[in-house]
């Protein structure tokens, strides 16, 4: 009778371990990237509605906010904790004219955004059009926001008027 032999060698098997190894290696960090982005989706999503409430604002005043309380937020950050921000501030104009910009700063579980400010400047079409808002993010790691938020925000820091 002739013997056959069944089964992987260990050699099978430690290749089998080092491609999986790998395959780890490559899809972990994609992962952990696209966790950030999803949480920058959403907080763009709750910025939609700070937004939309700074754009009733200019409408009936003709004029931007001075601070944030002037729109109802406190000016003290901790009332705008949510899950992944967790501060809130409109910023002031150098000259006497606020002119409407806002940044929400992330929560400490944002991965390279962790503590970053998301800056949101507003343009008022001279034809009166819709509110056009520019975004950006403080740089961090070498100075570039990279794929961790959308192309929109992928400006240097919008933070003077």
């Amino acid at each position: 009778m002739i013997k056959r032999e069944c089964g992987f060698s260990l050699i099978e098997l430690m290749i089998v371990v080092a491609i999986i190894g790998i395959l780890v290696a490559i899809a972990l960090p994609q992962y952990q990237n696209y966790q950030i982005r999803s949480k920058v989706t959403e907080a763009l999503s709750i910025v939609g509605g700070v937004k939309r409430t700074l754009e009733v604002f200019y409408a009936d005043h003709g004029r931007w906010p001075d601070s944030a309380t002037d729109v109802g937020y406190s000016a003290t950050p901790r009332d705008f904790d949510t899950t992944y921000l967790r501060a809130l501030a409109i910023v002031s104009s150098p000259t006497s004219e606020p002119c409407g910009i806002f940044a929400v700063r992330f929560s400490v579980d944002m991965g390279a955004l962790s503590n970053k400010w998301l800056w949101m400047k507003p343009t008022v079409p001279a034809d009166g059009g819709p509110v056009r808002w520019d975004c950006g993010v403080d740089a961090f790691s070498g100075g570039e926001t990279g794929p961790l938020v959308p192309k929109e925000c992928r400006h240097p820091k919008l933070a003077h008027c």
